[in-house]
């Protein structure tokens, strides 16, 4: 073989494990999450945020800002905990892609 050869065919290995690892990544469920989990969380952040208030309300005023501010904290962790916890997994399976080629 020739060294153009033996180059080409070396290129060519490293495309095809790019482009599998591309795939994997793209493709594993894990990455993206757990949509249902998340649908749930939401949704109860959500009833949190409307009921700790209600709840409050219907005992005094020092409860009813209890109420908001516990059911604000419960709608922000919804919001920002299961993204946070998908870009962790996306972050390190691109960590797991970039080792695997520095070998």
């Amino acid at each position: 073989a020739t060294p153009q050869q033996l180059q080409d065919s070396i290129l060519l290995n490293y495309k095809g494990a790019l482009l599998r690892q591309i795939y994997k990544l793209v493709l594993q469920i894990e990455v993206l999450g757990n949509p249902a989990g998340f649908v749930r969380g939401l949704g109860a952040g959500v009833l949190d945020f409307v009921l700790m208030p209600a709840r409050g309300l219907l005992e005094s005023p020092e409860d009813f800002a209890r109420g908001m501010i516990n059911g604000s904290w419960s709608l922000t962790r919804s919001l920002l905990g299961t993204p946070s916890g998908a870009l962790g997994k996306i972050t390190g399976a691109l960590g797991r892609t970039v080792a695997q080629f520095s070998m």
